[in-house]
């Protein structure tokens, strides 16, 4: 994540994310990884304690035909 302070308790956040699950037995391959790209906007709400994010992300490699290759996202609080 990249962090850009906008003023006060707003930002924006590049990110790009990368990650697959293998079991025990299969080798990790790069080739094998899924990543997205995208911008968050990000509210931090001090009476409530919690950001509010807007997220919206890029997907270039679908594991399915039918997957979107965009999403849009609303989320309150963090994920980890």
């Amino acid at each position: 994540e990249y962090i850009i302070p906008i003023g006060g308790p707003l930002y924006a956040i590049l990110f790009y994310d990368m990650g697959n699950a293998f079991t025990r037995e299969q080798k990790i391959k790069f080739n094998n990884l899924y990543y997205s790209t995208g911008l968050e906007m990000r509210i931090f709400v001090p009476a409530l304690r919690v950001p509010f994010r807007l997220i919206f992300a890029y997907n270039n490699r679908k594991i399915y035909d039918d997957d979107s290759s965009f999403a849009f996202r609303f989320a309150i609080g963090t994920t980890f």
